[in-house]
């Protein structure tokens, strides 16, 4: 779910940040009521790594966010700056892009390698405790 997060513009800070954070209240609900009420032993569980990995995925979504603000705030700052000594307004990285264009790319790129991320995990994942016998 905080994947959906990408496909709301980077200015839009309520709804990106209400996607990501009820993701994470959600999964730590649901890790802690299965801590609960799973048997308690020495060891990690598989139910423990996945609920785990799950909530670290949420929490990069949300850290990938972060970065596009720390990088709107920076972009503002500048704006600002030049406004004061120069009549050219518009924000422009090292690449000539615009900051929309900077974030829509940063955006594109997360689309495509948090679920790739998470796939390859799961590849792992699965065969791995599907093969343990107790």
């Amino acid at each position: 779910m905080s994947w959906f997060s990408f496909a709301v513009p980077p200015l839009v800070v309520p709804g990106r940040v209400v996607l990501c954070v009820t993701t994470i209240l959600t999964l730590t609900s649901m890790f802690s009521t299965a801590r609960t009420s799973t048997p308690q032993v020495s060891y990690i569980k598989a139910l423990d790594v996945f609920m785990i990995t799950s909530i670290i995925f949420v929490f990069l979504t949300l850290l990938e966010y972060t970065f596009l603000l720390r990088k709107r705030r920076l972009h503002l700052l500048e704006a600002a700056i030049k406004e004061r000594t120069s009549n050219r307004r518009r924000w422009m990285n090292r690449k000539g892009e615009s900051y929309e264009e900077y974030c829509a790319r940063i955006d594109r790129r997360a689309v495509i390698i948090m679920p790739a991320l998470f796939v390859a995990f799961n590849l792992v994942y699965w065969p791995y405790y599907a093969g343990q016998r107790n």
